[in-house]
Order: C-alpha cells, then sequence, then structure tokens
C-alpha cells in the first residue's frame, strides 16, 4: 500500500473507532521489541526519483563504511530500517552525518517502539556550516550562538585547537529544516550602526539542491529553469574541515544578496541581542 493512503486510513479508523478491537501488549513483549530497536534508525533517501534497493543494500556499506555487519530493509517510499549489529556504527551514522547517496541525501532518524518508519519526520538535518567574512569581534561564543540562530538551532560551536574561535571563519552544527530554502548570507548590525556586515555561509557535506530555490531534494534540472535565473551559488558547499583547518581563505561575496534573509542587531561583544528584520 501506498504509506499516504496507510496514514490516511489510520488516522480515519482512529477517529471513527476509538476503541474497538482494542488489545494490550505485555511489558515483556514490548521490552523486546524495544531492545531491537534500539539497534535500529530508519533512514530516507530525499530523491525525486526511485532509488534502487539492492544498489543501497550494495553501495551504503562501502560508502560509510560500518565496523560491523548491518541489514538494510526497504519499506517503500526511498524508505530503509538499517538494523546495526554494532550500536557504534549507529551512533556513527547519527552523528556523523549529513551523508550523501551518490549526491543524494540520506536522513537518518531514531525510531521509538510505538512509532513506524514512514511516520517519521525526515525534514531536519543536523549539519556543519561555516560562516566567513566574520569580524574578530563576533568570534565568541553568546555571538556565535545568536548567529547560528537565525539559521537553525545551534547544536555545537567549533572553537578550534585553542577553544577561542579565532580563525578565518565560524564553524557550528545546525539543526536545519530541508523543506526551507537554505540561507546563504545574514546581515548584521551593531548598536553602534557602524555599518552591516554580509556573513557568508557555507555547508559542509551539502548534497545536490536547487539552485534556484535552494531547496535540497531535487536539483534545478528537475525544476527546468533557467540557469541564469539561479539565485543560490555553488560556493555555498564547502568540502568537509576540522578544528585544524580553518585558516582558509573565505570564498567570494555574492554579487547581489537576497534581501530577504534574516538579519540581526548584535550587541557589542556578544551580549543579548534584539533581532529586527532589515527591508
Amino acid at each position: 500500500m501506498d504509506p499516504d493512503q496507510i496514514a490516511r486510513l489510520v488516522h480515519e479508523i482512529k477517529l471513527s473507532n476509538p476503541e474497538d478491537h482494542k488489545i494490550t501488549i505485555f511489558y515483556y513483549d514490548l521490552k523486546l521489541g524495544e531492545e531491537r530497536v534500539a539497534y535500529c534508525l530508519a533512514a530516507r533517501v530525499i530523491a525525486v526519483k526511485a532509488i534502487n534497493k539492492e544498489i543501497i543494500r550494495a553501495q551504503i556499506p562501502r560508502i560509510m563504511q560500518f565496523m560491523g555487519k548491518v541489514n538494510i530493509e526497504f519499506v517503500g517510499n526511498n524508505t530503509f530500517i538499517f538494523d546495526f549489529a554494532l550500536k557504534v556504527d549507529r551512533i556513527r551514522a547519527l552523528r556523523e552525518g549529513p551523508w550523501n547517496f551518490f549526491q543524494d541525501l540520506i536522513v537518518f532518524k531514531v525510531l521509538t517502539g510505538l512509532e513506524g518508519p514512514q511516520s517519521v519526520n525526515y525534514d531536519e538535518i543536523s549539519i556543519w556550516l561555516q560562516c566567513h567574512n566574520i569580524p574578530v569581534a563576533f568570534l565568541n561564543k553568546p555571538t556565535l550562538e545568536n548567529t547560528g540562530a537565525q539559521i537553525g538551532m545551534v547544536e555545537k560551536l567549533d572553537g578550534g585547537v585553542s577553544g577561542s574561535f579565532l580563525g578565518w571563519y565560524a564553524r557550528m552544527r545546525i539543526r536545519i529544516n530541508i523543506t526551507e530554502p537554505l540561507k546563504i548570507f545574514i546581515r548584521v548590525g551593531t548598536e553602534k550602526s557602524e555599518g552591516d556586515v554580509i556573513l557568508l555561509i557555507t555547508y559542509e557535506r551539502l548534497p545536490d539542491l536547487c539552485y534556484q530555490f535552494g531547496v535540497i531534494g531535487h536539483t534545478f534540472w528537475n525544476c527546468g529553469v533557467n540557469e541564469s535565473k539561479m539565485e543560490f551559488v555553488a560556493w555555498m558547499r564547502e568540502s568537509a574541515a576540522d578544528s585544524k583547518g580553518r585558516g582558509r581563505s573565505p570564498p567570494p561575496k555574492p554579487s547581489s544578496p537576497n534581501t530577504n534573509n534574516t538579519a540581526i542587531v548584535v550587541h557589542e561583544w556578544g551580549s543579548e541581542a534584539t533581532r529586527p528584520t532589515y527591508k
């Protein structure tokens, strides 16, 4: 059955027959299932086309270099259940993403005991990004957290080898919604009104996306738009970096940034800030 049809039917039955034919699962039986789920992850390949499940089974272990065995079961709609032999592989799949399968994004999600793989929300991922053209005065924890919050939920800041956050750019891990356009810059002002600063945003290990709309999951080839109208540019895709590699130069500035992106006002040296939107 189609996953959308299943979801619709389940919703209708819950509304029309709230208590009919209800059974109770005993704690011991449920615990057995929860122990198995603790070694599993739900995964979805974010792509327009249908993904060949046999290629997934053959290539994913090679791409991700698991230490132990993993069974991969196809459950429809480019969605899979990964059953890991080793918890270390499960943890790595969650923490070291985003993962790409031939430039298509793979989203891994934790399953709960009462949750099916088709009902999981695959719209959010965690990703490392870099803020370039950033003043030294902004390179402190409160200001970086405030800045990162304009893109998504800040999960981690990279302080560099010394832990001082100093470098050519700031690096942070952010949880973003992949159904929304990616931000490629943030306009920042200070209380002293010394002029605005444009922070350029690049994303590490970013899969293919639409450079017209800035959305992950399809490319401009799927949109059929004119390349000359693309607002999002290739420099927003950054190679993976670590704390020791933060001395690189920033990418070139965009010629005409979209003024609809977020703007913030930052107090001197990262104290609490208000966030009006510039027009």
